[in-house]
């Protein structure tokens, strides 16, 4: 990847890190500063550019196991993991489940305070 694209990726994935709540795409987990990667929702063997539509802020288990899939399928995958699949699926897999239920009760107890 060239440097200019280096420095966009980099600025996409901030903006999607804001965007996002600071949360992962696909686990919704709280992303640490260092820990924020830019995934390419269409993957770059696939043709994706380094667009901001293109560039969505994910951690870096979710991204390093994603691959080159399509986010619908790596959802579909880590939202109902098979019998066979691997500790990183059913890791995803828990994370996404977790964090998924403290935000929601987060919300829950915002709006009882407000």
């Amino acid at each position: 990847m060239a440097v200019h694209e280096r420095a966009w990726l980099k600025m996409y994935r901030c903006d999607a890190k804001v965007s996002q709540s600071g949360r992962c795409k696909y686990c919704c987990a709280p992303l640490k500063p260092k820990q924020a990667t830019g995934d390419h929702v269409k993957a770059v063997i696939w043709g994706g550019e380094v667009t901001r539509e293109n560039i969505v802020a994910a951690c870096w288990p979710c991204n390093l196991l994603k691959g080159s899939m399509g986010p619908k399928a790596f959802l579909t995958m880590i939202k109902n993991p098979k019998k066979g699949d691997g500790y990183h699926v059913w890791d995803a897999w828990s994370r996404r489940r977790i964090w998924s239920k403290a935000h929601r009760a987060c919300e829950r107890i915002e709006g009882a305070a407000a």
